[in-house]
């Protein structure tokens, strides 16, 4: 029985960075607001994705940078990795944001509602909560943002125990010995650098004849050979079969058929499962409303309304990249639009990070996709061994590359392999998304000695003015 009815403005179905980014936006511009979520707030990205697995990555460079420090005349004996603590902090981050949102929502004045929603108009949705109670929520719009969840495959039962998700491997009570990963994207790669840099043998097993296959063919070779060279163990054009339990000692055997139809064991104590992501609209009832859905996810205009009025959708649910810093957009987009400030989301300029080690960062078009389209793409490069900043911080290997119109000297987009790469991105981020040319770079002043004046020398590349490296555009 429905306890009360609240009329607002906005009311916001889900808690991730889409959600609460829409409910802050909303009550910054003077919208009433209402956010559901039936678990934690900040979703997936801030309690069981982005945020944890880049503390864990951090504290895996420490440890390596630690062992490493004799190159710096600092000698340090019988280095360790307290796991425990590892985990303590990646707790202590994810609390501290988590709380952070929590304060933000409350600050300006977001009613939260905790437990589950589902439409069942396309102006009210109907809340129940755990104990059982039910409320309903009146608004004049709806914004969807219930995010995603894991993909499971078939002969992998996830128990948490012998075959784990990735929200598993971030509770891990110790680390495993050998661990094998299905699914060599983004997810799995990050995960196969932070534990092997942690003394976790390593093995990767993707369908793809590459790893990434979305990135750009000579960062997926340059990732696969420094991975390779950290001693994790690579299977492309792979199928991960089966896998079958020990009894003596509790480890695992999982069988994997190459592409010659030949099949390989691989020893292991745990296997996580990448292999992506699914958007959640099950039970929200949007589709039982006539919602328009294709290939599981919702389906919008680029001003983040769906077919049913009054009711957008923003993030993981949606047809575009399943990214936080997307979904923030979207969120921006969608409310924008609530209030009467029309205006469009571009995907033209998205930011893609993959935090593996070395790291990489990637916008706009890569070289094979320019070439096919634009009869003038050119690629200027610089790599980070003519970086004084990189070579200081021992993180030489790497470069960057910049892809531009010859014609008209506008910058398509670019590939990062290399220190720093998840930030430096940003620089040709912007100048793409501004259609900037490779000589507005140029005519920017970089400080010195720094990583980021790196893209400036790649552009330098790119008019023949190179400064610290031999001629390498075209």
């Amino acid at each position: 029985m429905m306890s009360e009815k609240n009329v607002v403005d906005i009311a916001v179905l889900g808690g991730g960075p889409g959600g609460y980014a829409a409910a802050l936006t909303a009550s910054r511009l003077k919208a009433s607001v209402t956010l559901v979520e039936c678990e934690t707030l900040g979703g997936t990205c801030l309690n069981v994705g982005c945020i944890p697995t880049k503390a864990l990555n951090r504290c895996a460079q420490v440890y390596q940078e630690t062992m490493k420090g004799s190159m710096y005349g600092v000698h340090a004996d019988n280095v360790r990795l307290d796991f425990q603590k590892v985990m303590k902090f990646k707790n202590q981050v994810v609390n501290q944001l988590t709380g952070g949102v929590q304060y933000l929502l409350k600050a300006n004045k977001v009613n939260i509602l905790k437990g589950k929603g589902r439409l069942i108009s396309n102006s009210s949705i109907l809340v129940t909560r755990d104990d059982g109670s039910t409320e309903e929520v009146m608004a004049k719009n709806i914004i969807i943002a219930t995010g995603s969840r894991e993909i499971e495959i078939p002969g992998f039962l996830i128990d948490g125990t012998n075959v784990i998700s990735s929200t598993h491997a971030l509770a891990l009570p110790e680390l495993p010995k050998r661990l094998a990963i299905i699914g060599g994207g983004v997810i799995g790669v990050e995960f196969a650098s932070i534990f092997s840099r942690m003394g976790v043998e390593v093995s990767i097993v993707e369908l793809s004849p590459s790893l990434i296959p979305t990135e750009d063919q000579e960062t997926r070779e340059t990732l696969k050979w420094s991975l390779e060279g950290n001693g994790i163990k690579i299977y492309t054009n792979c199928m991960a079969q089966s896998y079958e339990k020990h009894e003596l000692d509790s480890s695992m055997s999982l069988k994997v058929k190459q592409q010659d139809g030949s099949y390989v064991d691989i020893d292991c104590d745990k296997i996580l499962v990448c292999v992506g992501r699914k958007a959640s609209i099950r039970d929200i009832g949007f589709l039982e409303l006539g919602g328009d859905i294709k290939k599981g996810r919702i389906v919008t205009d680029n001003s983040m309304k769906t077919n049913l009025d009054g009711v957008y959708a923003v993030g993981d649910v949606t047809m575009s990249e399943q990214l936080a810093h997307v979904a923030y957009q979207e969120a921006r987009t969608a409310v924008l639009n609530i209030v009467g400030k029309a205006c469009e989301i571009d995907y033209t300029a998205v930011p893609h990070c993959i935090y593996s080690s070395p790291e990489i960062g990637s916008v706009g078009m890569n070289e094979q996709a320019a070439r096919e389209i634009c009869s003038n793409a050119a690629v200027a490069r610089f790599s980070f061994q003519g970086n004084g900043k990189a070579l200081i911080e021992g993180q030489g290997d790497g470069y960057i590359k910049v892809i531009y119109n010859k014609e008209d000297g506008r910058i398509l987009g670019g590939s990062i392999v290399g220190p720093k790469a998840t930030e430096l991105i940003a620089q040709l981020t912007l100048a793409v998304n501004n259609k900037l040319t490779v000589m507005d770079v140029v005519r920017t002043i970089h400080a010195h000695p720094t990583v980021s004046e790196a893209v400036g020398e790649a552009c330098l590349a790119a008019v023949g003015l190179n400064l610290h490296s031999e001629c390498d555009n075209g």
